[in-house]
């Protein structure tokens, strides 16, 4: 899940907004769980295990981009520039 509004900067963009260079500052979330069996098999004692974690990324930052859209109805977005803080929250089982 992400979250991000753009600021078109109206000096440096010959073309109305969404067409230009822009900030856009953003807020993203990454949250993933995984779960596995193990089965170890030619072995005199039967063994099975599992494991399972999940793992959970925040991340906030600022983009600096460019927007070009072409006949009206396709865009092409180049990120430039785009640092983020991020903390991260793992566990495993």
């Amino acid at each position: 899940m992400s979250t991000e509004y753009r600021f078109y900067l109206g000096k440096r963009n010959r073309r109305p907004a969404p067409d230009g260079v822009y900030l856009a500052p953003y807020l993203s979330y990454y949250g993933f769980h995984f779960k596995n069996g193990i089965n170890i098999l030619r072995t005199t004692v039967d063994q099975g295990a599992s494991i399972k974690g999940d793992l959970n990324v925040i991340n906030a930052g600022i983009t600096l981009g460019y927007q070009f859209i072409f006949w009206k109805r396709l865009s092409v977005d180049l990120v430039l520039f785009g640092p983020s803080l991020s903390t991260y929250a793992e566990s495993l089982e």
